[in-house]
């Protein structure tokens, strides 16, 4: 483990910049083995060291380069680097005896490993998590099993967190056969704060009403939940050989979480805070794009019956999609969780984008969309080198790099 003083540093990144964007931890509860890595380490069990080693990891992935250095004294990669191998090591020496904190473990790496530039490996992680957290029952619901509230919560967290990375992964491509919500009846994790939480409390805490600190993870979770349905009500259409009220259902079903997504969150922020206003322009996204999704099925670029007027309202919303997801990544409300919104590709969206954009002739709007595709773009060499081979990725390449040439 590292010195005390960078142990120490590493925690207060993690508490400042990884836990409220992810809430995997009960940090009051998880922090006294911070002075047992430093003053006793062979005492911890192998699943605390590695979820340590997984903080630790978490910790620098939020830093710069620069940062990192200054901070640390050492090169960003070389502590990535140093870190991954310990906690890839540790998890494979313990496959077959997995706990909940090796699964929190993996978790926590996995969401931090997607935000680096090298991570070829996930696809192979996150069949591993989904292998352990079978293993441990993390699917079922905990509160049958007679375990604490304490437990119970923590549990539900990780699941849906796996159920969002696999979201996300089937979004770049990666999509499995079967989800990992089918068959699952975990109870939505509840509103409330880390006080409201006691490991040895046998009462279920009362769920908050307004903002929390879980307000954050709950409403991509929520975002993800609506995704799935929409997935699911045109997986019955297909079976039921009937697909001509499909978007009704859609947008019935739409309209109906909408209306109960602004009366359980949006009602209660406050867009002066920046966490609030982090989860704001984040919900108010996620349902503009669940909304294109229905409109625009699942990543088609426009088709040429449609009409002119449809094409560029088409655009539009994609272009403020794109935006959105760029504001969180560069605002500076958003600053200490930026980390978090890198590689926060739109791909539907950025799809439309540039293959629509070289044929729209309002030279105005085509300058303001340029100007916000233009900061993505700068880097997309970079990222797209480390993905060469994946589905999305290429697709959207290969349409970046005719809007390029047109634009000459």
């Amino acid at each position: 483990h590292p010195p005390a003083r960078q142990v120490f540093g590493y925690w207060h990144l993690f508490v400042t910049r990884v836990e409220p964007l992810t809430k995997i931890l009960h940090c009051s509860t998880f922090a006294r083995n911070l002075f047992t890595a430093i003053d006793e380490p062979e005492k911890l069990k192998s699943s605390t060291a590695t979820l340590l080693f997984s903080v630790y990891y978490s910790a620098v992935s939020t830093c710069t380069a620069t940062e990192t250095r200054t901070r640390f004294g050492a090169g960003k990669d070389v502590l990535l680097h140093q870190y991954s191998r310990i906690i890839e090591s540790a998890l494979a020496d313990n496959y077959g005896m997995p706990t909940l904190e090796s699964v929190q473990a993996l978790i926590l790496y996995i969401i931090c490993l997607r935000r680096q530039d090298d991570n070829t490996n996930l696809k192979a992680l996150f069949g591993l998590a989904v292998r352990l957290a079978q293993m441990i029952h993390l699917h079922q619901e905990p509160a049958e099993k007679g375990l604490k509230p304490f437990e119970c919560e923590l549990r539900r967290r990780l699941w849906f967190h796996i159920c969002q990375l696999e979201s996300r992964g089937a979004e770049e491509g990666g999509a499995r056969s079967t989800s990992v919500m089918e068959g699952s009846d975990l109870r939505f994790p509840a509103n409330l704060n880390d006080c409201d939480l006691d490991p040895q409390a046998v009462e279920v805490p009362v769920s908050r009403i307004g903002v929390t600190e879980m307000t954050f993870v709950r409403v991509r979770w929520e975002a993800q939940r609506m995704v799935h349905k929409l997935w699911n009500i045109k997986k019955q259409a297909k079976g039921s050989g009937d697909m001509s009220g499909l978007r009704a259902q859609q947008y019935q079903f739409f309209n109906e979480a909408s209306a109960r997504l602004k009366e359980e969150y949006l009602d209660h922020m406050d867009s002066s805070r920046p966490y609030d206003w982090m989860c704001r322009l984040f919900l108010e996204g996620m349902i503009h794009k669940v909304r294109m999704m229905i409109e625009h099925p699942f990543g088609q670029i426009p088709k040429k019956d449609m009409s002119p007027e449809e094409r560029f309202k088409l655009l539009q919303s994609s272009v403020y999609d794109i935006n959105f997801a760029h504001s969180l990544a560069t605002d500076r409300r958003t600053e200490q969780w930026q980390w978090f919104f890198r590689r926060y590709v739109q791909w539907h969206s950025l799809a439309i984008v540039v293959a629509e954009l070289p044929r729209i002739k309002d030279r105005s709007f085509t300058l303001s969309a340029w100007a916000v595709l233009d900061p993505i773009l700068a880097n997309w060499d970079k990222t797209y080198a480390s993905k060469k081979g994946e589905e999305a990725w290429e697709h959207v390449h290969a349409l970046i790099e005719k809007a390029r040439e047109m634009r000459k």
